[in-house]
Parts: C-alpha cells; structure tokens; sequence
C-alpha cells in the first residue's frame, strides 16, 4: 500500500513544480531580458479568487531556455514574495518563439491546461508580478493597484493598472502586441486580446447614483438615461452592484431587464433599493455599499455597457477606467452623484426621474476657518464605550463652550453625529431650545443616556457613538455649519486610511489616542481648523469649558527639559556607604570601627587596606570595583540580643548585614537590603535599616563584631538597577532610539521625555553620540496611506531630533519601513532627514 501512495506524492510535487510546454526540438538559447514578457494576469474568474492565473510569453524569435529565471507576486501591500517563495519555478522551461507558459491556481478551471500552479490566490485589493533573470535584473513586471490622490507603490511597478477585473466577465488584462494593457475576456492559452474587447457601444449610461439617503442605508438609487436618438433593446440586459471589497461577481446581480425591454430617447430609468423613498421603475433586493460602492450595466453576452465606483480609497470591478468619483455625498441631505450634459459628474440633492442638476450644490464642507472674533465651538468630546468595568466611568457626550466675550444666542443649533463610516447621521443628536442663551465662558453640554454626565447635561441623547470611528458636526438654525470634528484616525493595523468625514477639518483624530481608563477625552487646544492640531487628550471636565496648550514639540521639550530629575541618573563609579548613627533604639557603645573594599562579599574577618574609622561618623567608599563594608566592633550582653543599623549608601546598592562567628569563622548573614533613593550623585544619600539578632556564641568579652557591606545585588533587573553603569567605568555611551511611531503619531511628550533626557544627561553621562534605528512615524507604511498624515508625524519627530542637532549632541537616523513605505521610497524621509543633517 505504501508504493502507490509514494507514486502519488511525486506526481504532485512535479505539477506543483512547474510542466514545461510542449515546444520544438531546436536548440534553445538562454533567454535574455526582453526576450520574455508577462503577457496576461488575472487575480480571479467566474468562480471566484481560485481562478486567477498569469501567463508568460517568448516576445523574442528564437527558442529561449528559462532556467535560473523566476517570477514572484506581489501583495496587495506592494511588496514582493520572499525569494523562496517564487510562483513557479522555470528551471528547465523552454519557449518557442510566441509560446507562452501558463501558471494558474490551483483550483482553476480554465480553457488551456496550465503548465505550473500556485496555491495561494491573489488579493481582490491590488496585485502584481515581477519577471527576474538569472543576475536578479528585473526583465518585465506588472501592477495592478488602486492610484488616486494617496497613490499606492509596489515593487511590481510604478505605473499601475487599476483593480478592475469583474471576475463575472471573465475579464484579464493583457498585453498587446504594442505592449499596451487592455482589458479583455480572459485568453489563457490563446492568443491576446489587442484591443478591449468587452466594452457595448451604446447611448444608454448610467446618470445618477446614491448609495444612500434620507430614509436610510437601503435608500440608494441608480438612474440610466438613454443619451441617444433610437429606442435600445435592453432585453436581458444586467445591472450589477460592486461589494465593498470591490467586486462584481454572479452573486452581486441587482437587476435583469425582462424580455422585450427599450429605453426610448432621452427616457430615465430609476432603480430602487430596498428602502428608496421614491418612485422607481425596478427595486433591488441589496442595498449598495456606502463607503465604497459601484454599479456595472453590461449586455447578456457579458460586454460592458456603463459602470461607476464611488470610492475614496479603492477601485471596484464597476469603472470604466481608473477614473472614481470619491464617497463623499451627504446622504442626510439626499445628495447623489449626477452626470451632466458635459459628460462631468456634481454633487446634488437628487432628482431621480428628473432632469440632472447642471453645477455642484453640495453640503460645503471645504475651506471652513473659524472666525477672528471667537464664539461658540465644540469644547470637548467623549466617545467611550460601554464597558462592563469595575471602577470605569463612560464618558459620552459633546460639549459646547462660549469661546467669545458676550453672551451667543444659539436657539435651534442642532448637533449631528456622524457615524463609523464618516456620514452625517439622518436622526439629530440634539437641539437647542428657542430662547437659549450661552454666556461667555460657560458651557452647553449633552450627553448619553444612563452615563454619570446625562444627569447634569442640559441634554440627553440615546445613540452611543462608535468606537471604530465617531464625529460631531454643530450647526445653526439655518443649517449652517458653525463647528465640527471627526476622530477617524485609526492604528494602521485596522485601517490605513481614514474614512472620510464632513465632520473632519484637516486631518482626524485618532481613535485610541484617549486613555479612556484614565478617565480622558478630546478637548479644544486652538482654533487652526485642523482637528488634530485643535484637540488634546486630558482628564474629562464636562462642564467646563476647555483650552489646553496645543501639541508643540519645542513646549514638550521645555516641559520634559525641566521635569523631576531623570529617575535613570546615575553617580560616577565611587560606592559609598555611611554610618550616621551605627546603632538605633537603646544606646550602643560602638568600640571600634573600621573601613575596607573587598573584591567579593568579604569571607575573611577583614579584607587587605583596611583602615581604622572614626566610631562616631565612620564612612566606607571604594573608587574603583571593590565592595566597601565597615565592621564595627560593638558593646553587648553576654547573652547576646537585637541590634539595628541605619545608615546611608549610593542610591539602590544593595547592603548586608552580618555578625562574625567565632566557630565557624564566617561572617553569618543576618539581613540585606537595597536602598530605595535615586542616585543622582556620587554622595551616600539612600537611607537602608538592618536589623539583627547576635547570638550567645558570637559575643567574646562583652563585644560582637558585625559587618555592613554592599554586596551584588541579587537582582539586577534593568527596572530595579536604573544606573547599569557609572559614567567612571566608560570612556564613552551611545543612547539608541528606535520605534517612536506611536510617539510621533499620537504621543509626542513621550518622544520628547526621550530626548530631554538624552540633552539633560549627556555631560553627566559620556553621551558621545545618540542613534535612531527607524520607525520614526507610523503612518508611512502601507501603500495607500495619505501623505498629509506622514508629514505631521515626520514634522514632529524632525522638530524633536532637531533638539539634538541644535545642542551640538551627534546623532543620526535610518528610515524604518514605516518611514519609507516599507522600503518603496526614501523621498519623504530624505524631505525631512536628509544627508545635510
């Protein structure tokens, strides 16, 4: 039974491997760069991620041996596959000219027989391939990546296709013969498309879209307008929607025209979803997704008719090209995308069924400034969530302050929440009462219900906000926009964009910023019109209105500069330690004193060099490696007793307490400890008590001889032992930074805490030089992250490090691979760190 089951194995790893395709018996050269291209590539097909593939081409006309080439993926991140991890091994594979090699998952079922697999399917978000020969010189790649205004990098190339395969189309990019990329119905094993082939001519387009409204999430539409001057059979025709991860596939079919179907000249067809408000010729099952969303129209051949991605951040199977229209409508005020005569899109309020708006008439959330004279402005804001926590308080709720000098009327200021996915919500959070007038100085404050706050709120709402993201946006009776703020910015573990917001000016807050355990919300530190340059973090004071200084790195350095002095200084190598009184409680005669160094805890009676000291003040130090002790000769009963020691040692030394015993000849230990005070000089200044019991045996002559000295101690944790080493036993230190990302982008007074120390210890310390091994931001990292975000962080954590520079203190910094998108491009780090520093 064994043999079969071996037989079996084998066959595997060989297809796994790679089959080389059948080609002529002439001789094949070694293929040369230019010789082979990547010539189709798809991440999915009809039946979904496992039916992607790629395929290679011999572009050259001869014979052409593939050995030592390789061609490896790239993820949806941009980075290449480790090089263990190749897609197919080409050893061996030998091409006729216009022969192509076939690699397809696994699990595909396509046309052609592929001549190697791969287990592993190609993310929806982006993809892409680099062919490498033999010498590791890039001979040909591919991308296929979202590219808008936060452009996504990717060592596959720099030029990317966009993701927008619908894999219900069978649809592939592939190369001409020009060596242009189009889109086409999928070819594997044929012959390439040389011109997009899966586009209908036709007049019918699609001319309005919401993917929700005033009555909810399901309350989106589509309209088609037939542009032409004919009737058009749209018999069978199809309407798809776009998923959230941007796919088009035969689960996502919203609509099929029914047989005998025409749109007439200039005729509006609107479709419904589940909840439209409106009258609509169709309705839909399945809502469209909010924040990223498309629709597809296409013949029942399967060809494309119109399509549109509304989408901020990624492309779906929906567009026609890589143009998107962003997510941005207020749904709360019934905008939609419409298409005007110019074949341009704006922002309105809808008018499905009806002649299209002809200019923008969109809720105005640009170019807000507050005003010169101060007024009414969101103080504070708390998002917390509900938490089944012994001691935790929940702090939800939105506090208005007076910022100005008179007296505001605010009657009918409405407050909105904005929600998770950054759109307006369609319910008010809260209404001002006609007749309300807000002093200057005081405050307007609504609240969740059930929290502590909602008893003295002069409001009360029911809709926590949401921890993945929340907002608040105050407005006037008019509707007129007098304040708002958005906290989106989330770990770029959970999302690397933040969601867009008309609740947001500038850039957001980030989510987890606040220690909510500690009681903290966001709270008004200026008036810029940035949202993370106009809040901070600080204890919750609802009720009061709030101004905290704003994140300034020169203040944290001041600040951090003239804190407490650093609980890590330590003394230079000298050890003392000193006996103030040698004995407490009851009067001890001390009759004799001396003091000595020992290499180790000291065995002997004495050590060499001892020296005699003065009973009354006796001090022990030793300025090189040696343990300093004093023994003491002391007056007491033949029956022995208790004793104490007080004393003073160099900040967290441990000491040792000892009695001598005669018969053994050994000192007995009798009690240790470590002293509890910061060595901030080299004088004995941590106070240490030891205490005791002489036995019988141990008294000679009415006297006992017991021993103080410090010892290793022995745990020397870096926690507990705060000076590792003192400046006298080095000629020079280098303090290493590394990973301030956190720091830079949500706690920069810990970045500064670091380098006020650097600046406050260096004389002290021998700080000969101070490197930063990266990572100095976070948000520069994945290939589609914002680059307003990065420079904010960089621009901190340039301010912080230029403290170094500007006090003379050398030091360097390398980029991290959240400083240069792990490794795709230096050029923002080089902006902010170049070689002139």
């Amino acid at each position: 039974m064994l043999r079969p089951l071996a037989a079996t194995s084998l066959v595997l790893a060989l297809l796994i491997a790679g089959v080389p395709p059948a080609h002529t018996a002439e001789r094949a050269d070694a293929a040369l760069p230019g010789d082979v291209a990547i010539a189709e590539i798809a991440a999915s097909g009809p039946g979904g991620p496992s039916q992607g593939f790629f395929e290679l081409r011999n572009e050259s006309p001869r014979t052409v041996d593939l050995s030592g080439w390789s061609v490896f993926r790239c993820s949806d991140e941009g980075l290449r596959a480790k090089p263990t991890a190749s897609d197919a091994l080409l050893d061996s594979v030998v091409l006729a000219p216009g022969e192509t090699f076939l690699v397809a998952h696994m699990s595909a079922r396509l046309s052609a027989r592929p001549n190697a697999v791969f287990t592993q399917a190609m993310s929806p978000r982006g993809f892409g391939l680099v062919l490498l020969a033999p010498d590791g010189a890039v001979a040909d790649s591919v991308a296929v990546y979202a590219s808008d205004d936060a452009p996504a990098l990717s060592e596959c190339g720099d030029e990317p296709l966009p993701v927008a395969l619908a894999e219900v189309l069978d649809e592939s990019w592939q190369r001409t013969g020009e060596g242009e990329w189009v889109r086409a119905r999928a070819t594997p094993g044929g012959a390439n498309a040389q011109e997009p082939d899966t586009l209908a001519e036709s007049g019918i387009r699609i001319d309005e879209i919401a993917a929700a409204g005033p009555g909810g999430h399901g309350d989106d539409l589509v309209e088609l307008r037939n542009t032409g001057t004919d009737d058009v059979d749209v018999s069978g025709w199809r309407l798809y929607r776009c998923t959230a991860e941007g796919v088009a596939s035969a689960d996502t079919l919203q609509h099929t025209f029914e047989a005998g179907r025409t749109i007439g000249p200039g005729e509006r067809v609107v479709i419904g979803g589940p909840e439209f408000t409106g009258r609509a010729d169709a309705r839909t099952r399945t809502s469209l997704a909010d924040v990223v969303s498309g629709v597809l129209l296409t013949t029942p051949d399967g060809r494309r008719v119109d399509g549109v991605t509304v989408s901020s951040q990624h492309d779906t199977a929906c567009q026609i090209d890589a143009e998107r229209l962003p997510a941005i409508l207020d749904h709360r005020t019934g905008e939609s995308w419409q298409r005007t005569s110019a074949d341009s899109w704006v922002v309105a309020p809808r008018t499905p069924g009806a002649t299209n708006a002809a200019r923008d008439d969109r809720l105005p959330v640009d170019g807000f400034a507050y005003p010169a004279a101060r007024g009414v402005a969101i103080s504070e804001l708390a998002t917390d969530p509900r938490l089944a926590r012994s001691g935790y308080t929940q702090h939800a709720y939105v506090e208005l302050g007076n910022y100005g000098v008179a007296a505001a009327d605010v009657s009918g200021w409405r407050l909105i929440a904005c929600g998770a996915d950054g759109y307006r919500s369609a319910e008010t959070l809260a209404t001002i009462p006609d007749g309300t007038r807000l002093p200057a100085g005081r405050t307007w404050l609504a609240a969740l219900a059930g929290t502590r706050t909602a008893a003295s709120a002069d409001a009360v709402f029911d809709t926590p906000f949401e921890l993945a993201g929340a907002g608040m946006w105050l407005e006037d009776a008019e509707g007129r926009r007098v304040d708002s703020v958005g906290v989106y910015h989330r770990n770029e573990m959970d999302e690397s964009v933040e969601r867009a917001s008309p609740c947001t000016k500038g850039l957001a807050l980030a989510t987890f910023s606040v220690d909510r355990l500690r009681g903290e919300t966001y709270q008004r530190a200026g008036f810029t019109g940035d949202d993370a340059s106009d809040f901070v973090e600080a204890a919750a004071t609802p009720g009061a209105i709030d101004e905290r200084p704003p994140v300034e790195p020169a203040r944290l350095l001041a600040q951090a500069g003239t804190a407490a002095t650093s609980a890590l200084a330590t003394p230079s190598r000298a050890a003392r330690l000193a006996s103030t009184r040698a004995l407490t409680g009851p009067p001890a005669q001390i009759l004799e004193a001396f003091a000595g160094a020992s290499a180790a805890p000291l065995v002997a009676r004495t050590a060499p060099d001892e020296r005699r000291s003065a009973p009354a003040a006796s001090l022990a130090r030793d300025d090189g490696y040696g343990l300093p002790y004093l023994r003491l000769r002391i007056a007491i009963p033949a029956a022995g007793g208790d004793f104490t020691w007080s004393g003073r040692t160099v900040g967290r030394s441990a000491v040792r307490l000892s009695a001598w015993d005669p018969d053994a000849g050994a000192w007995r230990r009798l009690d240790e400890k470590t002293g509890a005070a910061t060595a901030a000089t080299a004088e004995a200044a941590a106070s240490v008590v030891l205490t005791g019991r002489v036995r019988a045996a141990e008294v000679v002559d009415a006297s006992a001889e017991v021993l103080v000295q410090v010892v290793p101690r022995a745990d020397a944790r870096v926690a507990e032992a705060p000076g590792i080493a003192a400046p006298a036993d080095y000629d020079v230190a280098i303090t290493h930074i590394t990973d301030t990302q956190y720091y830079s982008e949500a706690y920069p007074e810990v970045y500064a805490g670091e380098i006020a120390w650097i600046l406050r210890n260096a004389q002290a310390r021998k700080i000969g030089f101070s490197i930063h091994t990266g990572d100095l931001i976070q948000s520069w990292v994945d290939p589609d992250q914002r680059e307003d975000r990065a420079r904010r962080e960089f621009a901190i954590a340039s301010e912080l490090q230029s403290a170094l520079d500007d006090a003379g203190a050398a030091n360097s910094v390398l980029p991290g691979n959240h400083d240069n998108k792990r490794g795709l491009t230096d050029d923002l780090f080089n902006e902010y760190f170049g070689p002139e520093r």
